[in-house]
């Protein structure tokens, strides 16, 4: 029997994103607001009406300094909402929203990586709680260090890099630490998970990007907000996973990223939310958006067009956006600061334009050509996010 997929991204945690109109998303959560044409933000659970092209000063929202947060509160930050690990590590209910009850208590049969053969392929997503048994109460710090950061299981194994461990390798050390303080503050859920299955490529050592690969913006060290898109980059490629999302995989299928197309789209994904587990293996697929400020990509995106996709879910021209981008009511991503949201922007709005070619409206995979023989509606630069 063909084991279930989720929308892992082929990953394990995301902050991917499918940005697209005409799709049924949720509405905005009333207590969410977005940012306006000056950056202020707007009244809480209101759409911006026009699109925004000057919000990238500070918000109102903007987050005290990390340094301000004790190692618990910037872990659950991190854990629930930039990081992402939330989506994939925890069950949902038939609502879709997540189980609080079973918060990051693992998830079986996330994906499979080989459906045509019922013995090898299926992995899943492990208990996290502090459950001596069946979660992390017996691993040590270093141990869930090395897992998430350096893709090595505590007996040894090389993880899969559909856990994004090569992305979280370049978290901060007080970022990592915080993490593990998060899981260890979570109270322990028994929920055994399976060991994953023979893999169709087996790994023999933990996958790491080349030194200095991840392309910087192109401001200039002496330009005011400099400084924001270095904040901006590691917060996309570092600790949370634009990066990993928003990047084709390579045509090795033991690799994850393509190296060369980096922040150009095109990464395919299931129109689900992240984690969702599905039977139906016809379910189309779907790519998602270049990020780079290229026509074909952003394009005239501001940072406040991409820190409103990311926190409220609207495009730049205020249409929702479709899963498996976790903005959507409940969704991981509701949860990022605005001051986090703008500096990514920031960064992927100034880096340096790259052609992805035209990639297909999202809504037509999932929804068919409308009766004029249109792909389907679509925000006024198509694609997806």
């Amino acid at each position: 029997m063909m084991a279930p997929r989720s929308n892992m991204v082929s990953v394990g945690a995301v902050l991917a994103s499918v940005l697209v109109a005409g799709c049924n998303a949720r509405d905005p959560s009333p207590h969410d607001a977005g940012t306006s044409r000056d950056g202020s933000a707007h009244p809480p659970g209101m759409r911006p009406s026009l699109p925004m092209d000057a919000a990238v000063s500070s918000g109102t929202d903007a987050a005290p300094p990390e340094s301000s947060q004790t190692p618990v509160e910037r872990g659950e930050y991190l854990v629930r909402h930039l990081s992402g690990c939330v989506e994939c590590h925890s069950p949902r209910l038939p609502s879709g929203q997540f189980d609080e009850s079973r918060l990051l208590s693992g998830v079986v049969n996330l994906d499979d990586l080989d459906p045509g053969d019922p013995q090898r392929g299926a992995i899943h997503a492990r208990n996290l709680t502090p459950d001596a048994r069946t979660g992390l109460g017996a691993w040590s710090d270093a141990e869930i260090k090395d897992a998430f950061q350096h893709g090595m299981a505590r007996d040894g194994r090389v993880l899969h890099w559909s856990m994004p461990y090569f992305i979280y390798h370049e978290m901060t050390e007080p970022d990592a630490d915080a993490v593990v303080a998060y899981l260890r503050s979570l109270p322990p859920v028994e929920n055994a998970i399976p060991d994953r299955q023979p893999l169709p490529v087996e790994l023999e050592e933990p996958y790491h990007l080349p030194h200095g690969i991840v392309p910087d913006s192109t401001l200039s060290p002496g330009h005011p907000d400099y400084g924001r898109t270095l904040r901006g980059k590691y917060l996309a490629t570092g600790a949370g996973l634009c990066l990993f999302c928003h990047t084709a995989r390579a045509a090795d299928p033991g690799l994850p990223l393509d190296l060369e197309r980096l922040l150009m789209g095109r990464r395919e994904m299931l129109p689900v939310p992240l984690g969702t587990v599905v039977e139906d293996d016809d379910v189309p697929r779907i790519q998602t958006r270049n990020l780079t400020p290229h026509d074909t990509g952003l394009g005239a995106w501001s940072a406040g067009d991409v820190a409103n996709a990311i926190r409220l879910g609207v495009s730049r021209d205020t249409l929702p956006v479709c899963d498996p981008m976790p903005s959507n009511f409940g969704g991981s991503l509701r949860g990022v600061r605005e001051q986090d949201a703008l500096d990514i922007g920031l960064y992927l709005t100034t880096l340096p334009p790259r052609d992805s070619g035209e990639i297909a409206a999202c809504c037509s995979a999932c929804h068919g050509p409308m009766a004029d023989g249109d792909a389907g509606a679509v925000d006024a630069d198509g694609g997806c996010l």
